[in-house]
């Protein structure tokens, strides 16, 4: 967290040296509601592929990069 001041410093100089547009879009944008977070968004079905492949990856079981390349090579070679 040390590494915040120097953006601390560099946002207030900014906003020293801002405009009126620059301020209204900086805080247009810092009050905007965000939708929901990009995981909410996924069906339940890739939720629990991805949750699924994760415990997969925790307990070692891969398949090198290699050996997908050599499997799908018709389809990477267009």
């Amino acid at each position: 967290m040390n590494n915040i001041h120097p953006h601390k410093t560099e946002v207030d100089e900014f906003g020293e040296n801002a405009n009126g547009i620059n301020l209204k879009e900086i805080t247009d944008n810092h009050n905007t509601t965000q939708p929901n977070d990009w995981w909410e968004t996924l069906p339940l079905s890739v939720k629990n592929d991805v949750q699924q492949a994760l415990k997969q990856a925790d307990k070692g079981q891969l398949i090198p990069h290699s050996t997908i390349k050599e499997n799908y090579k018709k389809w990477l070679a267009k």
